[in-house]
C-alpha cells in the first residue's frame, strides 16, 4: 500500500507590507494578474484592516460555514460496503484534519486571492493516516507559467507542488487562471479611493473646519502709537483665546452703512458644507462597493425600479448561487487533493474517497423537498399497503386450494379404504378369479391384491405419493425458532411455555396433511454447542437461545416422535449436518431429497439433480442449477464463500475488507481460497479495489480457512436408520393425548394412526 509523506515544510515569518499609495496597487495587481501573490497577499492583509471589508468577508465566510455538510458515498467502486465504510469513517474525522479555524483562512484566500494552497501534514493516528491541514500563506506562492505549475518558498527552497504528491492541497476558484477571480482586483481601487478621500478631508478640514474671529475697534486708534498698542493688545487677547485665525478691521461704519464706534467681535464661518457631503457620499460609496464585491451582491449601488421584497428575492437568489459556487469549488477540491489520497492510505483504493456536500437549499428548496419526500412517502405506502393487500389475497387462495385439496384427499382415502375392505371381501369369494387386479389397481390408484397376496399396512395418503421416491428432512430447530418469534401469543401449560414445541408441531402437521410425504426426518440441535465451538471460541452456542426456548428441546424432540416422525437428535454435530448426510447416505435410494430449511449453508448440499432446498416460510425452492444464479459461486464453493464474506447466523465473521460481490467474483473463477493467485495482478478476473482485497485476502488467509471449516457440513454423522424405516405410516397413538394435555385439539384427528 502506498505510503504517506512524512515531510513538513516550516513557512517564513514576516510583517505584512503597509503604506500603499496607486503606484504601489498598481503594481501589485499586475504581479497578481501574471500569478504572483507575494505583494497581493500583502495587499489583502492591508485591506481587510477595514472593519467594512473584513465584515463583509466573515459575513460570507460564516454564510458557508454555517451550511449543514454531509458525506456522499462513492459510486466509482463496485464494493459498496467498503464505500460506505469509507464515508461512515469519513464524517467522523474530517473536522479532526479540517477544523473550522483552518477552513476559513482557505475560504479568506480563495475569496481574497481565488487561490489557497494548504500543505497536508500526515500523522498516524489510531492506526489510521490523517492529513491534518496547515494553510500556507501566499506571501510565498507563485504560479510558474514555464513549468505550469504552483511553487512555495521556504527558508530552504522552492518547491514546485506538482513534483511532491499527496504533499499539497490547492483551492481555486474554477478556470485556469482562478487568481482573476479573487476580490482583491475588484477591492483594491475602492479602498485606496476612500483613504484618499480621508485625507483630502482632513486636509480640507484643517483649512475650513474652523471658524475665523473678526475684531472691531476705532480706526482712529490707528493714527498714533500709543493708541496702536491699545489695538495690538486687543489683538493678542483674541488670537490667546484660540487657535482660530483672527483678523483685525477698524471701523467707522457697520455693515449697513451706519456709522459705529468703540470695540467688537464677531465669528466668521467658512461656506464648505457642499464639500463635506462630497466627501461622505464619495466614501459611502466605496464601503458600499468593496463590500458588495466581497458578498457577489450588485444591486444595492444604484436605485432599483423594483419594489423592495422584489429586490431581497433577487438578493437572495445571487447569494444562494455564489454559496453553491463557493461549495462546490471546496467540495471538488476536498475530494481530490483531500480525501482520495486519504481513502488510498487507509483502504488502498483512492476511488473509495466520498464527496463532501454543504447544503445550499434555500429554505423554499427545502420545504419543496420535503413535501415531494411525503409525498413520496405516502404513495410508496399505498404501495406497499396494495402489494401486502395483494399477497394477503394470494395466500388465502392458496390456503383455501390446500384446504380443498386436503378435504379431496381425504374423501379418496376413505373411498378407497372402503374399496379396499370390498377388495379383500371380494377376495375370498369365488368371484375373485374374475377381477382384473392389475386395471383395477391402475384405476383406483392403490397397489390391489386378492386374498393371499399381501396388502399395504396403510392405504391412505402416504400410499398415493409415489411409492416413497420423495425424502422430506426438516430442519427442527428452525421450525422451534420461527415458532417461538411468530406473531402468536404465549401458550403456558403447567407453567411452562410451550408455543414453540405446538407451532413446530403444527408446522409438520400441516406438511403431512397435504398429502404429498410419505418418508420423513426431522433433526433437532440438541445442545447448539458443537464440535465446532472447540474449533472457534466465536462460534454460535446455546448463549443465542432464548430460556424460554430452550427449556422445550426435549419436548418438542418428544412430539415429534408422537407424530410418528423419526427424529435425529444432534448432540456433537448440528442439525445441518444430519440433513447434509443424508442427502448422501440416502442418494440411491430416493429420486428426491426435499430440505426444509431457509439455511443458505445447506446450498453446499445442492451438487446434483433432485436434491432441493425448500425455504416453506417464503414459498421458495432451490435446486443445483440456481445456486450459481444466486449466490454467484457453485454449490461445492459455498463454504468458501461463507467464510469470506461471514455468515451472521453462525457467527462466523468473515474476512473485513472482501464484499459479497468480489468474493464471488473470485470464487467462481477459483473455486476455493486456497486455489487464488495472492497477487492480484495475476488475476484473470475483474475485481474493484482488487489491490484492498488481495491485501485482505493475505493478511487473513489462515483466519479464512478455518471459516471455511465451520462452514462446511459434516456428511458422515451416525444415522442408524434404513431408508425403509424413514416411511412415515401415521401418528402414534399417544399423539391424541399430547394434543389434549397441550390444549392443541386442534391438530387432532387431522392425520391417520399408525396400524
Amino acid at each position: 500500500m502506498t505510503r504517506a509523506p512524512r515531510v513538513r515544510y516550516a513557512q517564513h515569518v514576516f510583517a505584512p507590507l503597509m503604506g500603499w499609495d496607486n503606484d504601489r496597487v498598481r503594481q501589485a495587481l499586475e504581479r497578481h494578474e501574471a500569478g504572483d501573490f507575494r505583494e497581493s497577499a500583502d495587499l489583502a492583509e492591508a485591506l481587510l484592516t477595514d472593519e467594512r471589508l473584513d465584515g463583509a468577508l466573515q459575513q460570507r465566510i460564516d454564510g458557508l460555514l454555517a451550511l449543514p455538510l454531509s458525506f456522499e458515498v462513492s459510486t466509482e467502486t463496485g464494493d459498496a460496503a467498503a464505500a460506505e465504510l469509507a464515508q461512515k469513517k469519513a464524517a467522523e474525522v474530517w473536522w479532526r484534519f479540517c477544523p473550522e479555524p483552518v477552513l476559513r483562512d482557505v475560504l479568506k484566500w480563495l475569496i481574497m486571492l481565488g487561490v489557497a494552497v494548504v500543505q497536508l501534514n500526515w500523522t498516524e493516528e489510531r492506526g489510521q493516516w490523517l492529513p491534518l491541514l496547515e494553510v500556507w500563506h501566499p506571501r510565498d506562492l507563485w504560479f510558474d507559467g514555464h513549468e505550469v505549475t504552483y511553487r512555495v518558498g521556504t527558508p530552504t527552497a522552492q518547491i514546485a507542488l506538482g513534483a511532491d504528491p499527496y504533499k499539497w492541497a490547492i483551492f481555486a476558484s474554477g478556470s485556469q487562471t482562478p487568481w482573476m477571480n479573487g476580490a482583491v482586483r475588484r477591492v483594491a481601487m475602492y479602498y485606496l479611493a476612500k483613504q484618499q478621500m480621508f485625507t483630502d478631508w482632513a486636509h480640507y478640514s484643517e483649512v475650513y473646519g474652523h471658524p475665523t474671529r473678526v475684531g472691531k475697534y476705532p480706526a482712529g486708534l490707528d493714527e498714533s502709537d500709543e493708541t496702536a498698542r491699545e489695538r495690538d493688545a486687543y489683538q493678542d487677547a483674541l488670537v490667546n483665546a484660540g487657535k482660530s485665525p483672527v483678523i483685525m478691521l477698524p471701523v467707522d461704519i457697520d455693515s449697513e452703512g451706519k456709522a459705529a464706534a468703540g470695540w467688537d467681535y464677531e465669528l466668521v464661518q467658512a461656506d464648505g458644507a457642499s464639500a463635506v457631503e462630497v466627501f461622505e457620499r464619495g466614501i459611502r460609496y466605496c464601503d458600499s462597493a468593496a463590500a458588495m464585491a466581497i458578498l457577489r451582491q450588485t444591486l444595492t449601488m444604484e436605485p432599483a425600479p423594483i419594489g423592495s421584497h422584489a429586490l431581497g428575492k433577487v438578493h437572495n437568489a445571487v447569494r444562494h448561487e455564489g454559496k453553491r459556487a463557493d461549495t462546490e469549488g471546496l467540495a471538488t477540491t476536498g475530494h481530490y487533493e483531500v480525501l482520495r489520497p486519504w481513502a488510498l492510505f487507509n483502504f488502498g483504493d483512492e476511488r473509495l474517497a466520498p464527496w463532501p456536500k454543504w447544503d445550499t437549499r434555500t429554505p423554499e428548496e427545502r420545504e419543496a423537498q420535503a413535501e415531494a419526500e411525503v409525498l413520496e412517502a405516502r404513495r410508496r405506502a399505498d404501495v406497499a399497503k396494495a402489494e401486502a393487500e395483494a399477497r394477503r389475497a394470494v395466500a388465502e387462495a392458496k390456503r383455501a386450494e390446500a384446504i380443498a385439496a386436503a378435504e379431496a384427499a381425504k374423501l379418496r382415502a376413505e373411498t378407497l379404504e372402503r374399496v379396499a375392505g370390498a377388495v379383500a371381501a371380494l377376495g375370498a369369494s369365488t368371484l375373485a378369479s374374475r377381477v382384473d387386479w392389475d386395471a383395477l389397481a391402475k384405476d383406483g390408484g392403490l397397489p390391489l391384491a386378492p386374498a393371499g397376496k399381501s396388502q399395504p399396512r396403510e392405504l391412505g395418503r402416504r400410499a398415493l405419493s409415489g411409492g416413497g421416491k420423495v425424502l422430506h428432512v426438516v430442519d427442527g430447530t428452525y421450525e422451534l425458532f420461527r415458532a417461538h418469534f411468530s406473531r402468536g401469543r404465549r401458550r403456558v401449560v403447567d407453567g411452562k411455555d410451550v408455543k414453540a414445541t405446538v407451532g413446530m408441531v403444527a408446522s409438520l402437521v400441516a406438511l403431512l396433511e397435504a398429502g404429498e410425504v410419505t418418508h420423513l426426518a426431522v433433526a433437532f440441535d440438541n445442545p447448539i454447542t458443537s464440535f465446532r465451538n472447540k474449533l472457534f471460541e466465536g462460534y454460535k452456542d446455546d448463549s443465542v437461545v432464548p430460556a424460554a426456548l430452550r427449556a422445550q428441546f426435549e419436548d418438542a424432540e418428544a412430539a415429534a416422535r408422537a407424530l410418528g416422525v423419526v427424529v435425529w437428535s444432534m448432540d456433537e454435530f448440528e442439525a445441518d449436518d444430519a440433513l447434509a448426510t443424508a442427502c448422501q447416505k440416502y442418494a440411491q435410494n430416493f429420486a428426491t431429497i426435499r430440505l426444509l430449511s431457509p439455511d443458505k449453508d445447506l446450498a453446499q448440499c445442492l451438487t446434483r439433480a433432485g436434491v432441493v432446498l425448500v425455504d416453506r416460510a417464503r414459498g421458495r425452492e432451490l435446486a443445483a442449477d440456481g445456486v450459481r444464479e444466486r449466490f454467484g459461486v457453485d454449490p461445492e464453493s459455498i463454504p468458501d464463500l461463507l467464510a469470506l464474506v461471514g455468515d451472521a447466523a453462525d457467527q462466523i465473521p468473515g474476512l473485513g475488507g472482501v464484499g459479497i460481490e468480489a468474493a464471488a467474483a473470485l470464487l467462481s473463477r477459483y473455486s476455493h481460497i486456497e486455489d487464488i493467485p495472492e497477487d492480484a495482478a495475476a488475476w484473470d478476473v475483474e475485481v474493484w479495489g482488487a489491490e484492498r482485497v488481495a491485501a485482505a485476502l493475505k493478511a487473513g488467509r489462515e483466519d479464512a480457512l478455518l471459516y471455511r471449516e465451520l462452514a462446511t457440513l459434516v456428511r458422515n454423522v451416525p444415522l442408524e436408520e434404513t431408508a425403509a424405516e424413514l416411511a412415515w405410516g401415521g401418528e402414534n397413538e399417544g399423539f391424541g393425548a399430547w394434543c389434549e394435555r397441550m390444549n392443541a385439539d386442534h391438530l387432532k384427528g387431522r392425520l391417520p394412526v399408525a396400524g
